[in-house]
């Protein structure tokens, strides 16, 4: 089945709901995703060893499920990097910013659910890490958010945000972050970030993934502390803040972005914007 996302990204984009690959449709020339290798994404699940099902159970061909790398070389998310149109694609540059796409497989490692690998964000010349803008396009996502200053990245303070389909999250700087798959189909993503911004994951590897895991229990998802980080975890995530509109204005954040370059400078001089926790 082929679920058209163009009204929702702003681009003639659809997403194949059986292998979880996006189409990219005329003018957007095809791409093939990234992919993180299977020995970095069973870094940070807490037990890698466990089998892997399709979720919702439902769904599953078969009680067993599969043993992790088989499913972590078929790809447990997918990353579409640098996406924009043909008419678009020098003024975005001039800004500084790239626009990306990520999609999410719904499966379910032991007890957890997918999830991306996690990191923290380089600075930029000013000194201040920089900051993302995300968006949910399709299914539900949990975003868990840890503050921490380099070069230690001891954690300080963690965050749960819960976003929907058209609900934006800022990252702000010094926040490193993990996406979760929440609901019970693929989970699609797109964000915008500066281009020169690069990533710190070692962290999150060292100490097998994000200062909470997320697990499925009998209520549904739980927050749950790792103990390779001594800080306490928020009781469940916040929904996300529509703060962000002091950033950007609502509607598709490619479509709105391509508009008014100018808004999203914040994400390459991120000196020059008051970051607020309420923006989380």
């Amino acid at each position: 089945m082929i679920l058209d996302l163009s009204a929702a990204t702003g681009l003639p984009v659809s997403l194949d709901l059986e292998t979880c690959r996006l189409l990219f449709h005329p003018p957007l020339p095809a791409m093939e995703p990234a992919m993180r290798p299977p020995h970095l994404l069973r870094a940070v699940y807490r037990n890698p060893g466990a089998n892997v099902t399709r979720h919702p159970p439902a769904a599953q061909s078969t009680g067993t499920g599969a043993r992790f790398d088989e499913y972590a070389r078929e790809g447990l998310y997918f990353m579409y990097d640098g996406v924009a149109l043909a008419q678009h694609r020098a003024a975005i540059a001039q800004a500084g910013l790239r626009y990306d796409l990520t999609v999410l497989r719904c499966l379910t490692i032991g007890d957890e659910p997918v999830k991306t690998l996690g990191h923290y964000h380089t600075a930029a010349p000013e000194g201040m890490p920089y900051p993302e803008l995300y968006q949910v396009v399709f299914g539900r996502a949990h975003f868990v958010l840890q503050r921490a200053c380099a070069p230690d990245y001891r954690v300080e303070q963690v965050v749960a945000v819960d976003a929907a389909a058209g609900d934006t999250v800022l990252m702000p700087p010094g926040w490193g972050h993990v996406s979760i798959n929440a609901g019970d189909t693929p989970l699609v993503m797109c964000n915008w970030i500066a281009a020169a911004c690069g990533t710190v994951p070692e962290p999150y590897l060292e100490r097998r993934g994000a200062a909470c895991y997320e697990v499925r229990g009998a209520a549904g998802l739980e927050l749950t502390p790792n103990p390779r980080c001594a800080v306490p975890c928020p009781a469940a995530p916040r929904r996300a803040s529509p703060e962000t509109a002091r950033l950007i204005a609502p509607g598709p954040i490619y479509a709105v972005g391509v508009a008014d370059l100018d808004a999203l400078s914040p994400l390459v001089q991120p000196t020059s914007f008051q970051w607020r926790a309420e923006d989380l």
